[in-house]
């Protein structure tokens, strides 16, 4: 993610962004069915017009550094705002279009691979904003489009599970690899740390924690 000073739990970096687009987005209701016009403008503002003025070129780096007399303006100025821009803007369009029975039968197993030739670096395109956005636009539109429509697969309950717990996941998941690597050091077992068995009980211990934190503390 971009640095710009992380929060105490890390991961926290996202929570940030996030927050701003739900502040952002609950403002925009006052403007009514204009609401979309206020989103739109108000990241054309920060992407865009505020670089601009500062005299700064217009980036898709989510790396980007600006030497802004100050640093919140760095962290308000990330492209990273452009992942936002599609996400509304695929929920504006999403419910207009009509797709075929078998399109939306091939499309979740479609995005899921194009996506995973993607991260796994099998088409070898580099990690950027604009790739980012095609190939999770792509995947989150398969997921999307599988939920709209009463032909799309049926998921498998252990995977809606992971689902639900994804968030319980992703807030746990740097503290249990934290942990875990303590109590293998403390039992003299580093030569075990960051093979494929370690990574596999990290998962399985990760999973299983957050889904005690889902049901117990999220619910």
């Amino acid at each position: 993610g971009p640095y710009y000073g992380m929060p105490l739990l890390e991961v926290g970096w996202t929570l940030n962004y996030e927050m701003i687009f739900y502040t952002l987005f609950a403002v925009s209701i006052l403007w009514g069915t204009k609401r979309y016009w206020f989103v739109y403008a108000i990241f054309t503002i920060l992407v865009v017009i505020i670089p601009t003025v500062y005299g700064f070129s217009v980036s898709n780096n989510y790396n980007v550094y600006r030497n802004y007399p100050f640093e919140y303006l760095n962290f308000l100025t990330n492209p990273i705002w452009l992942h936002f821009i599609f996400g509304v803007t695929l929920g504006l369009i999403l419910p207009k279009l009509r797709f075929n029975k078998t399109f939306t039968k091939i499309s979740l197993p479609l995005g899921i691979t194009l996506f995973s030739l993607y991260y796994f670096q099998v088409l070898q395109l580099p990690f950027s904003t604009v790739n980012d956005i095609i190939f999770c636009g792509i995947l989150m539109m398969s997921f999307l489009l599988n939920d709209m429509h009463a032909d799309g697969i049926q998921l498998p309950k252990p995977m809606v599970l992971l689902g639900n717990i994804s968030f319980s996941v992703y807030l746990l998941h740097p503290l249990v690899f934290s942990y875990q690597r303590t109590f293998f050091e403390k039992l003299n077992l580093h030569s075990s740390v960051n093979t494929n068995p370690y990574f596999v009980l990290a998962i399985i211990t990760t999973i299983f924690i957050a889904a005690l934190f889902y049901y117990f503390f999220e619910l």
